[in-house]
């Protein structure tokens, strides 16, 4: 259940291709990869929170700060002990941190994010919690402040 950066372009890597897809969903949904978002087509906004599914298998979504330690992980957003922990898989998209708070109104909310965009993903379970990888070179995941 653990997440990395890894060399997606190394030999064995090449053989779980899948692990490395991920989908931006409004909502988890029914668990499925194939599931269909009521905003497929429409753009991912600053401001606008997100859940994010792997796609090698269904009911795996993005969760981070766990129990409030760093630890980012895939788990089944539908599990019922997981719904006790529901804002671990729920994450902002911001231009900026701003001041580090969940509540903190991007300057750019409601835009569209653009290719080419610089972006920072926020977990929503905590203030000043960020997304954070391949940090000294790594391979580990983390949400930090």
């Amino acid at each position: 259940d653990s997440v990395f950066t890894k060399d997606y372009l190394d030999s064995y890597e090449q053989t779980v291709k899948k692990t490395y897809q991920w989908k931006v969903r409004s909502k988890p949904g029914d668990g499925g990869v194939s599931y269909v978002d009521p905003k497929s087509g429409n753009c991912v906004k600053y401001g606008d929170m997100i859940y994010v599914q792997n796609t090698d298998a269904n009911n795996k979504w993005l969760s981070g700060n766990r129990s409030g330690n760093d630890s980012v992980f895939t788990k089944d957003y539908l599990d019922s002990y997981e719904q006790t922990v529901k804002k671990t898989y729920q994450w902002k998209v911001r231009s900026k941190p701003g001041d580090g708070g969940v509540s903190y109104v991007d300057p750019k909310s409601g835009n569209c994010v653009k290719y080419g965009d610089m972006i920072y993903v926020q977990n929503t379970d905590a203030n000043n919690k960020w997304l954070s990888g391949n940090r000294s070179g790594n391979d580990s995941v983390f949400t930090k402040d």
